[in-house]
C-alpha cells in the first residue's frame, strides 16, 4: 500500500478560501432592489448619490425608484432635463400597475412631456391612476374634461373628487379646484350638497327639502371593462401586435429593429395579457 501524504497546512487553507469565496455572493448580487431604495432614501435629497441608488434600484425593476429617476429627468438637478428619459421610466413604473406611474405617463400625455399630446390616451391613464386611489390625478382628469374633452359633468365630477382627496389629506379643500368649481357654476365644499347650478349652497338645501324623499335600490353585477391601454383588442398598443418595434430614442438619432420591450415579443397588451378586458363588479340602480 503506497504512504498517503495528507494535504498541508497551505493547501488546506488555499482550499478553504477558494470555497469561501464561491458561495459568498458578490457585492452586486447581495443588493436587492429594495436594498438600494432604501439606501437612497437615507442619502442627502436631490443629490448625485441618491441618484445612483435610485437608478440603481430602478434597472433591478423597482417600480417606486423608476418614478423617482422620471422626476430626477424633469427637473433640472442632478442630471440633465430630458423629458424623454423621465416618460421612458414612468412607463416602465406604469407597466407594473404603479399608481403614481400611471398618473405621470398620463399627465406626460396631457402636456406633451416625451412624448406627444394625446388627449385620449390622457384620459385613459389618469382614469386608471385616479381608480388606483392616485388623488392628485383627479385634479388634471378636471383639467382635462374642462379645456380638452369638454365635458362640463365629468369636469365637475373630478374637481369634486379632487377637494374631497385634498380636504381629507390636509384638512382644507384645494382652492384651485373650488375656484374651477365656482367657474362651472358649483358651489361645493366636502361632507355637503352642491349644485350643478350656480344657485347657492343654502338654496339647494331648501330646494332638497321640499322634494319628495327617494331611497333608490342597487344591485351589483359583472360587467366587462374594455382595457384601457389597448382599447380592448388586446394587442401590444407598442408594437402594434407584432411583437417587434422600429424606433428611435424619440429624437431622431437611432433607428433600430428590436423585440418589443414591453411585450417581450408575444405582441399581447401586459395589461389584459391578451384578453382584451376584465370583468369589474359594478353597482346599478334597481329602481
Amino acid at each position: 500500500m503506497k504512504n498517503f501524504r495528507p494535504f498541508s497546512s497551505a493547501t488546506r487553507l488555499l482550499f478553504c478560501a477558494i470555497c469561501l469565496a464561491l458561495l459568498s455572493p458578490s457585492p452586486a448580487s447581495a443588493q436587492s432592489a429594495d436594498d438600494y431604495l432604501k439606501h437612497a432614501k437615507k442619502a442627502e435629497l436631490w443629490s448625485k448619490e441618491q441618484f445612483d441608488l435610485y437608478m440603481k434600484a430602478a434597472e433591478l425593476g423597482n417600480a417606486e425608484a423608476q418614478c423617482e429617476v422620471g422626476v430626477r429627468y424633469t427637473i433640472n438637478r442632478v442630471v440633465a432635463k430630458d423629458y424623454y428619459e423621465a416618460f421612458k421610466w414612468y412607463n416602465k413604473a406604469a407597466d407594473q400597475g404603479y399608481a403614481e406611474g400611471i398618473y405621470k405617463v398620463g399627465y406626460a400625455y396631457l402636456y406633451g412631456e416625451g412624448v406627444q399630446k394625446d388627449y385620449k390616451m390622457a384620459e385613459q391613464y389618469l382614469l386608471s391612476a385616479a381608480y388606483k386611489g392616485y388623488g392628485q390625478a383627479s385634479f388634471y382628469l378636471g383639467m382635462l374634461y374642462t379645456y380638452h374633452l369638454e365635458n362640463k359633468n365629468e369636469a365637475i365630477y373630478w374637481y369634486k373628487k379632487h377637494v374631497d382627496y385634498t380636504y381629507a389629506e390636509r384638512g382644507e379643500p384645494c382652492s384651485t379646484s373650488l375656484e374651477n368649481l365656482r367657474e362651472l357654476g358649483v358651489y361645493y365644499h366636502p361632507n355637503e350638497k352642491s349644485s350643478n347650478s350656480s344657485q347657492t349652497q343654502s338654496q339647494a338645501q331648501t330646494q332638497t327639502q321640499t322634494q319628495q324623499v327617494y331611497t333608490p335600490e342597487y344591485g351589483v353585477r359583472d360587467v366587462w371593462v374594455n382595457c384601457f391601454d389597448c382599447h380592448g383588442t388586446g394587442q401590444c398598443t407598442y408594437c402594434k401586435g407584432t411583437g417587434w418595434c422600429i424606433s428611435t430614442n424619440g429624437r431622431g438619432e437611432y433607428n433600430s429593429t428590436y423585440k418589443c420591450t414591453i411585450c417581450h415579443g408575444s405582441g399581447r397588451c401586459t395589461y389584459c395579457h391578451g384578453s382584451g378586458g376584465h370583468y369589474e363588479k359594478q353597482q346599478y340602480q334597481i329602481r
